[in-house]
């Protein structure tokens, strides 16, 4: 089971019964984690692999919205 958090699967997910919670979920957790102005221009328009995860970052903050899809 892989999840990546893109904006693609934004666009690409229609039911908004499933969508909806999960945009709520992320992006109070990205508000609750404190995230330096240094750290967020390094990771600005920057891709990060984790195991199992890929984050897409984009935006002025860097904190775009996210999607979660399973695999």
């Amino acid at each position: 089971m892989i999840i990546i958090l893109s904006l693609l699967v934004l666009k690409t997910t229609t039911d908004s019964t499933i969508q909806k919670p999960i945009v709520f979920y992320i992006k109070r957790r990205r508000r609750r984690k404190n995230i330096s102005a240094k750290e967020r221009r390094q990771k600005r328009h920057r891709e990060v692999e984790k195991e199992g995860e890929a984050w897409l970052r984009k935006g002025r903050d860097g904190l775009s919205l996210k999607r979660v899809w399973i695999i």
